[in-house]
């Protein structure tokens, strides 16, 4: 007996099967399982959402879900559900025509726009979750939507540890570290600090969101410590450290 798992998929598939005999003349007999599967509804533009804050433009994304024509009832979306707690969602019925955006078609009165949007701060990198909802139909009363987002650092930096060489030598226990501020935050509101005071620090502009900060160590002993970039309410933390150098 073979079985076709159906769950989140849909539309025509097929799956290849390879069946073994005792008949020498057909020991191996490979088969293809073809299926059609009716989904309850169908989702614009794509069957799953996509965040970022690379830009507030794409901090939200919109769903729109139609009722596939195979499917009876009354398409009612009830209790969107995010997997975790740095996204919200909305649901609202459609009572006229909503024009179609990129990759949309017309939303008609009876379809329903599900709005996700970043609403907490998840850890840096790209980080996944579901969005679930109930459709009040029969053949999927409930769905649930991957959802992926990339969550990125206010700076992208040139390396993640600056390097101070040591011993000095004579130009002196000096780095610089280049960043760059991240799209959708103002980069005048960047702000570069120390740990611990000995550890100078100057941020310059370069460019429209490029800066450099040059570091200087100021003690005998080799260098350890910071440097905190701040914009906003976020931050990175650089950690200082030594490496052999001239003597």
């Amino acid at each position: 007996m073979a079985v076709l798992h159906t769950q989140k998929l849909r539309g025509p598939l097929g799956r290849p099967i390879t069946v073994r005999t005792n008949d020498p003349q057909r020991s191996t007999i490979r088969l293809t399982v073809r299926a059609n599967v009716l989904a309850s509804v169908e989702l614009f533009p794509f069957e799953s959402i996509h965040l970022s804050n690379r830009a507030p433009s794409l901090e939200r994304s919109t769903l729109l879900v139609k009722k596939d024509a195979t499917e009876t009832g009354e398409l009612t979306i009830a209790n969107p559900t995010p997997s975790v707690p740095w996204i919200t969602a909305r649901a609202e019925r459609l009572t006229a025509d909503r024009p179609g955006a990129t990759g949309m078609p017309t939303g008609k009165p009876g379809d329903w726009i599900v709005e996700v949007a970043l609403s907490g701060r998840p850890a840096y990198g790209r980080q996944t979750a579901e969005l679930k909802f109930d459709t009040g139909l029969g053949r999927e009363p409930k769905m649930q939507v991957p959802v992926t987002a990339d969550f990125l650092a206010p700076v992208t930096l040139s390396q993640e540890t600056l390097t101070i060489p040591w011993p000095a030598g004579d130009a002196g226990a000096r780095a610089t570290l280049i960043g760059q501020v991240r799209g959708g935050l103002d980069p005048t509101g960047l702000s570069v600090e120390s740990e611990p005071a000995s550890l100078a620090v100057e941020l310059e502009r370069a460019g429209p969101r490029g800066f450099k900060v040059a570091a200087r160590w100021t003690e005998s002993r080799p260098p350890e410590g910071a440097v905190i970039l701040r914009i906003g309410d976020e931050s990175v933390r650089v950690p200082v450290v030594a490496a052999g150098g001239p003597g």
